[in-house]
């Protein structure tokens, strides 16, 4: 820590379809998504502060393909 150093933390609410938690849900949330789906262990190596779950449109309690709908519908306005 340095001194003088001022530190942010942005908290958001945990918004379905954010998949990279930047507090949006946009096309920058499409390959964490797929990632999710295709590999949820290097989902939570790739974003490690993220819920899994915040890809869960059904919900269901996981990550699948029963949810791409439910994402896509998100990004198309």
């Amino acid at each position: 820590s340095q001194a003088g150093a001022t530190y942010v933390f942005v908290i958001c609410p945990n918004l379905g379809g954010d998949m990279n938690c930047d507090c949006t849900i946009d096309e920058l949330d499409v390959e964490p998504f797929v990632l999710a789906l295709i590999d949820p262990a290097g989902y939570a190596t790739a974003y490690p502060g993220c819920n899994i779950l915040s890809g869960d449109m059904q919900p269901n309690g996981n990550v699948d393909g029963g949810d791409v709908q439910g994402f896509v519908d998100l990004l198309i306005p």
